[in-house]
């Protein structure tokens, strides 16, 4: 990392000190628990690892799979522009997917 980016690495290449929590649904976990980390500990850098990990059912977006690389579902962008105060967003998307399994999100 290049030392302009002071505190990304006091996250990253901090393990003893940084407890990495991520919360994602199931088909990253793949990449997420196995390549991911491989690579990271193949540069034998000082990395932060995953401690934990939250896995969802998959989420759908008017009647398909969300999708970043095809543009499908709503992202920070989008989020921001609805006016839903940024605290809410994960207490509103936790109840969703408490109720349902591989739940369907509809555009406000």
């Amino acid at each position: 990392m290049q030392r302009s980016n002071c505190a990304a690495q006091a996250w990253w290449q901090n393990p003893e000190n940084v407890d990495l929590v991520q919360f994602m649904g199931k088909d990253n976990v793949p990449f997420h628990t196995v390549i991911f980390p491989a690579t990271l500990l193949g540069t034998r850098q000082p990395w932060t690892l995953m401690k934990s990990i939250s896995v969802t059912e998959y989420l759908n977006y008017e009647g398909g799979k969300f999708s970043k690389s095809r543009g499908v579902g709503v992202f920070g962008n989008d989020a921001k522009d609805t006016g839903i105060p940024v605290e809410a967003r994960p207490s509103a998307m936790l109840m969703i997917l408490i109720v349902t399994l591989n739940t369907r999100h509809m555009r406000i």
